[in-house]
């Protein structure tokens, strides 16, 4: 396609190609700004909270007290990142009941439980947090590439997730994610634990819990992801980008949308 000129495609927009690709578009092609939403800057200090804890150097100290240390910290500055921005579009919510949302997660007695028990694979020294991964797929020019939230030392990689309601046993299998991290460790030569992806789901509201599911892929579920790389790259390629309706995300929360980009919103 005249004028495409990207160094890479990541796993989440290859995601986001597949759900709506007029999105993609307008996001990664023609530079529409994306909104920043209130679900994005919560994962994001969640992810950081993690994060601290998995990083400690005391980790059988992971307790309730020291999660709720951490996440004091990182909520206010990832919510003053956010503003910075010029993008941060509240809605409905109020940072203060996002933030206790956060205070419940960390007072979960089975998410220091989780976190404790987890051993982190080192690499250099250092533990494997935010591993940048790069998966060279045949027929796609470009790298397409990721990062792993975790990686263990048993194999297993695993994803940190948060949402408003809790996940379906069989939603892990249809993510494409999954997919391109294991088959990019296994590229790279890594020994993986029966390319078996962990996802840890925080579910926030009032009743919050944790989810720890646990999905094995099969080799050709990783052929087909390939696959699916290829020909999301052969419709971007030829500027093929039509809108998906029936999309979960199309309506008010769509950048697209809201900008009235989107071709049959007008």
């Amino acid at each position: 396609m005249e004028g495409l000129s990207l160094h890479h495609l990541s796993a989440s927009s290859a995601n986001t190609y597949g759900e709506c690709a007029r999105r993609w578009k307008e996001l990664y092609r023609d530079g529409l700004p994306r909104v920043v939403s209130p679900p994005l800057v919560f994962g994001s200090a969640w992810d950081l909270t993690v994060g601290r804890a998995l990083r400690s150097p005391e980790r059988g100290d992971v307790t309730v007290g020291s999660l709720l240390e951490d996440w004091r910290a990182v909520w206010p500055e990832c919510v003053g990142e956010a503003e910075a921005t010029g993008r941060m579009d509240w809605g409905g919510d109020l940072p203060a009941d996002l933030e206790n949302e956060g205070r419940l997660l960390c007072a979960l007695p089975k998410t220091a439980e989780v976190l404790r028990a987890m051993r982190v694979r080192t690499e250099r020294g250092d533990p494997a947090l935010q591993r940048r991964i790069s998966l060279s797929v045949p027929g796609v020019p470009v790298p397409v590439i990721g990062f792993v939230d975790l990686w263990l030392e048993d194999g297993t990689v695993v994803d940190v997730k948060t949402a408003r309601r809790p996940w379906a046993a069989s939603k892990p299998r249809t993510d494409l994610q999954p997919r391109v991290y294991l088959a990019a460790l296994q590229q790279e030569g890594f020994p993986l634990s029966g390319l078996r992806f962990r996802h840890l789901v925080w579910v926030r509201g009032s009743r919050p819990q944790l989810q720890v599911l646990d999905t094995e892929f099969s080799q050709g579920e990783l052929f087909v992801a390939l696959d699916a790389l290829r020909e999301t790259w052969r419709g971007i390629a030829a500027g093929v980008f039509p809108p998906n309706f029936g999309c979960w995300r199309c309506g008010p929360a769509c950048e697209v949308y809201r900008a009235g980009r989107c071709l049959g919103r007008r």
